[in-house]
């Protein structure tokens, strides 16, 4: 007996771009922002027409982390706090309840509760120039929280018996004591833990597999144990060039809105270039190009969607035209929820 599997139709994702209205597939968007010309004319206009210090400017390429067919390219300044990004975030793609949400970068949760979101100031501006005093008192604050992990990560060691007090890494710890910076010493740990590895199993016989181990070992829970003491849960008033600044060129960095119904996003640094500080609170974060809404047909009769099913697990049964919509059980429209050009789609109560 033969059986059939049946293909699943590849999702040909396009997008439009703000600037020319060039309707491109979303592998050659990346390309096409960089060269295109309406958008190096209105870059040109912008400088022309501004006289004052220019900023690092963000290109950020955002999609679903689990269904990458939604996807937005975005240029917002370095200085903003990454509430400014959470807040675009969810007006274009996710706000349904008032969810909590974290961004992830580097392995440190960046974390915001909507009542405790710090806003701009009066002026709707963000300080473009922070005092060298604040840089000072940031560096003098980074190096005693250094100190103190060190400090309650040694804490573990105190009650090891004396024949293994010379297999500790004190070469490691000395190393972790020379940097000023929490998120510098992060990624040296991150690496060093990458670099040790456990190796076979000692044999009982073999004394100096049996040091070489232990050695290993004290050397990976002193790494675990500063890395989960330096990567506790920061706000989102945290600039974004300081949460990326040790992010690796190409590396992705994570968002999630909604710790229940979750929806994820990765997010990319495409480039940087310089440039005016927008003077607008609403034109900090400019969307450059994004998607366009996936074409959905009703499972029932072809035609175009309005609406998907969330409680259907089936994909092939998930959608409907009003029409087909009009003929079900009426108690299924309480399941329904309208179809929206969002990563979102389908889940809680959002509806665009």
């Amino acid at each position: 007996m033969t059986t059939t599997t049946k293909k699943k139709k590849k999702i040909v994702s396009t997008g439009i771009c703000n600037f020319c209205q060039a309707e491109l597939d979303k592998a050659k968007m990346t390309q096409h922002l960089k060269y295109c010309t309406s958008r190096q004319a209105q870059i040109a206009d912008q400088q022309a027409a501004y006289q004052g210090k220019q900023v690092q400017i963000l290109h950020l390429l955002v999609e679903g982390q689990y269904n990458p067919q939604y996807w937005l390219h975005l240029e917002i300044p370095a200085l903003s706090p990454l509430y400014i990004l959470d807040d675009f975030l969810r007006d274009i793609w996710l706000e349904c309840c008032g969810h909590l949400s974290a961004f992830t970068i580097n392995g440190v949760h960046y974390e915001a509760d909507l009542e405790d979101v710090t806003p701009l100031p009066p002026s709707g501006k963000i300080d473009t120039q922070p005092q060298t005093e604040e840089i000072v008192d940031e560096e003098g604050s980074e190096k005693q929280i250094i100190a103190t992990v060190l400090q309650q990560a040694n804490g573990f060691f105190q009650n090891i018996v004396p024949q293994f007090q010379e297999l500790l890494p004190t070469a490691l710890i000395k190393e972790c004591r020379q940097f000023s910076s929490v998120d510098d010493l992060i990624l040296f740990l991150q690496q060093k833990g990458k670099e040790i590895k456990w190796g076979p199993t000692p044999r009982a016989s073999d004394e100096e597999e049996q040091k070489a181990y232990m050695e290993r070992y004290f050397a990976k829970q002193l790494i675990k144990n500063m890395l989960q003491l330096l990567q506790q849960d920061e706000s989102m008033d945290v600039p974004l060039q300081r949460a990326l600044r040790n992010l690796k060129p190409g590396k992705n960095f994570f968002y999630e809105y909604d710790f229940g119904s979750t929806t994820s996003l990765t997010l990319r640094v495409i480039s940087e270039r310089e440039g005016p500080f927008p003077s607008k609170e609403e034109e900090i974060v400019s969307l450059m190009a994004q998607n366009r809404a996936p074409e959905l047909t009703c499972a029932h009769c072809g035609k175009p969607a309005y609406l998907i099913n969330v409680d259907y697990s089936d994909e092939d049964l998930l959608y409907y035209c009003q029409s087909c919509e009009e003929k079900e059980d009426p108690d299924l429209e309480m399941n329904m929820l309208p179809i929206v050009n969002s990563p979102r789609i389908g889940v809680c109560a959002y509806g665009g």
